[in-house]
Order: C-alpha cells, then structure tokens, then sequence
C-alpha cells in the first residue's frame, strides 16, 4: 500500500504540483482513512508509528481491496470524524484526498470505480476571516524605525498589508521581485503561479528605509537574486518568525487581537472591496483560482456594514 500511495503523492508533485503543504495534508488524510479501513477488514494489528495501514501486504492484494470498498463504508468513515468533533471544513478535506487518490487508481487502471464520487461533501461552515479595521493598521504600522531590524519589521508588514501577500510569498521575496518605477511585486505563489501586484508608496517608502539601514548599520548592500528580508545572521526570515514579529508589534500597539499574519493579507482584501474595489481584480490580486474563494470577504463587508449601521443609526 505505500508503493500505491507514494506513487500518487509522486504525481501529486509532478502533474498536480502541489506544495509541500498540500502534500502532506493528502498524505495523513489518506492515511488516516486507510488505517480507518485496516480496522474495518480487522487488519489493523500491525499499524504503527513506522508501519502505515497495510504495510508489506501484496500490491495486487492491495488493489483487491481498495477495489472493494462501498461508498456506505466511506459515509461511515465520515461519520466517525463528525462524531470526533473534526468540523465540516476539515471532513470535506478527507473525502477530497479519498476522492483525489481513487481518481490516481481508476486513471492508473488499479481500480475500477471512485466509490468517493457518489458521497456527497459537507456543507462548509462559513467562517468569516478575521481582519483589522483601517485605524487598528495605522497603529500597527505607526512606529518609528530605530535600527535596520525595526526598519525590517516594519517593511515587512507594510508589503504584506499593502499588496496582500501571503506571508510564505512575502518570505519569499527577492530584490529583482521589486518593480518600484511600476509600483508593482512579482510574486509566486501557490502552485508556482506567478503573479504581478501593485505596492503602494507607503511600502516602498518601508523597504527604501529598510535597505539603507542594513547597509549603514550591516555594511550590507542587497544584490538582485538575494532575498529581502533577512534574520540576523544575513538569512532569509522564516514564515514562522513573521508571526513572532507581528504578535510584537501589535502588542506594542496596545492591540489586543490575537491574529495571525494572514490577517493583513484578509485586511487588504476587506479595505479594498469596502473602498469600492471590483471582485475581480481582488481575486487577481489575491492569487485566487477560483471567484468563490474570493466572495468570501463580501460577507466581510455586509457583516460589518450591519454593525456600523445597528450602532450609528437611531432607528436601527
């Protein structure tokens, strides 16, 4: 069985290619049904930590198996996570990674039908993004730049508000990403989809900053290829001490949101629709493959249009 399911994590990345992220939701999804199923045929005594559902079985064997299996069975598996408290939005991504891998089989000729195809997907709970109203960005975004690494920091978040980035693309940056006669980021994001979106005078003004201090106070001048946000030891920053950076700033703000950085990028999205912004664009702007996921920041805008109108209007 790991043979089939490396096979289609290994078309995964070269056919679909899917980032490292996605893989291996697909691979525990998977592998949480299959063990799902080792239980269910009562072939489930040799899972363990180095031993996935159905290791050293037969891959002929193996194929007989998967061929089997009803949709009933994976209704029940359904089941069993609703019943774990797993939310719709997380159920609906198992039954995606079921349907995907016996899409692989049936392509392959492993097995002869998707018995996922005929389950029917949760309706998904809609979960509004969370975000920051324009004054809370002000303030985030007021503070002075005492040295290279303030000056960083502020840049940082400044880009990622401005142009809407995620904070992996932000990351990612390199110089020669930065068009600052055009006022434009080249940025590539998920599935290497390039993608080319405006910054603002605020932002360069940010990175104009940044980069004069860290050669000033580094004697380090940023040549086209290298990254633009460094750590201190001249590396390219880690999404996971963007976070950091902004949990600090927002503290020093005397902002008591807990949010996470994808917030300015959801920020970026409500201010421009509430400002009057086409969907469209927006969904350029974002990198969103599909319209849909982009409507979400309506409901953004309609939820917090009713607030102000229910706390301003005297016969509301």
């Amino acid at each position: 069985m790991e043979e089939l399911l490396q096979e289609f994590l290994d078309y995964l990345v070269i056919e679909k290619n899917v980032s490292q992220h996605t893989l291996e939701n697909y691979r525990k999804n998977i592998c949480r049904f299959l063990a799902y199923l080792a239980d269910f045929l009562h072939t489930n005594d040799r899972i363990g930590e180095e031993k996935p559902p159905f290791f050293g079985v037969p891959r002929q064997q193996c194929a007989t198996i998967l061929n089997e299996v009803k949709p009933v069975l994976i209704r029940s598996y359904m089941s069993m996570l609703q019943k774990k408290k797993l939310s719709k939005n997380t159920i609906s991504a198992h039954l995606s990674a079921i349907r995907a891998f016996y899409r692989y089989l049936c392509r392959e000729e492993i097995v002869g039908n998707n018995p996922a195809s005929v389950v029917a997907t949760p309706k998904k709970d809609l979960k509004l993004p969370e975000f920051l109203y324009y004054q809370d960005v002000e303030k985030l975004l007021d503070p002075d730049a005492v040295d290279w690494v303030t000056a960083r920091d502020l840049a940082l978040l400044e880009v990622i508000y401005s142009s809407g980035l995620r904070v992996s693309e932000a990351v990612a940056l390199d110089m020669g990403d930065i068009d600052s006669q055009q006022k434009t980021i080249r940025v590539l994001g998920k599935g290497n989809k390039e993608r080319i979106v405006p910054i603002g005078d605020p932002a360069l003004l940010r990175l104009e900053e940044y980069f004069a201090k860290l050669k000033a106070e580094k004697q380090l001048s940023l040549q086209r290829g290298d990254a633009i946000f460094l750590n201190k030891q001249g590396k390219r920053i880690t999404d996971r001490s963007v976070r950091t950076i902004l949990n600090q700033y927002m503290q020093a703000a005397g902002l008591s949101q807990h949010i996470s950085p994808h917030a300015l990028r959801h920020s970026f999205a409500t201010h421009l629709l509430e400002g009057g912004a086409d969907l469209r664009a927006v969904q350029e702007y974002l990198g969103h493959s599909s319209l849909s996921t982009t409507q979400i920041y309506t409901h953004v805008t309609k939820t917090r249009m009713k607030a102000v109108y229910d706390k301003t209007h005297p016969r509301a």
